[in-house]
């Protein structure tokens, strides 16, 4: 936590509270993205109005951390955001910041910091079952692995992207970045 001392007319010391956030554990954590959590704690003498989180992280043992992008947050409690482009299978390390946006030379960087490792994932050639009409797909098609779109079909995802994503032991199917 930042602490200001100000000195009045009088030579009296006032003080003033700043802000206070934590990094928290990560959270959805794919092979090339994850949700970074922050605890804004105290906006402190912040405008609520240009407060903005974002993140610094790091493949675990690098010494040059990578910022994220800054998102509007104007009230206290846990933030999350999603940062992509990272490498499967790969610690990370992070931690929370507090930046402002009338005054861009303000980082608050939390104390602590948190790991993750992304999963271990690959992709394969899918392989579809299909009976019928070589246009139509079955409601129930066997899927074999990789990124594939249903299109045309009769349930509620038509025209939505999935992937089937494998790790060591357990497959996930994602659906415009959610997992099913």
């Amino acid at each position: 936590m930042f602490k200001l001392w100000l000195y009045n007319k009088i030579s009296k010391i006032v003080f003033f509270k700043m802000v206070k956030a934590e990094t928290e554990t990560a959270d959805n954590i794919g092979g090339s993205s994850a949700d970074m959590r922050i605890n804004f704690i105290d906006i402190g003498l912040l405008d609520s109005n240009s407060s903005k989180i974002a993140f610094d992280y790091r493949v675990d043992g690098v010494s040059e951390w990578t910022r994220s992008n800054a998102v509007l947050k104007n009230t206290t409690g846990i933030h999350s955001l999603t940062v992509s482009g990272l490498s499967p299978d790969t610690t990370y390390e992070f931690r929370g910041l507090i930046l402002d946006d009338i005054n861009p030379n303000f980082i608050y960087i939390a104390p602590n910091t948190k790991t993750f490792t992304t999963l271990d994932t690959y992709v394969e050639t899918p392989t579809l079952t299909v009976e019928g009409e070589p246009s139509s797909v079955p409601e129930t098609p066997e899927l074999d692995g990789g990124a594939f779109s249903v299109h045309l079909g009769s349930d509620t995802h038509i025209e939505t992207d999935w992937e089937i994503v494998r790790t060591s032991d357990s497959v996930v199917v994602f659906s415009e970045n959610e997992i099913l």
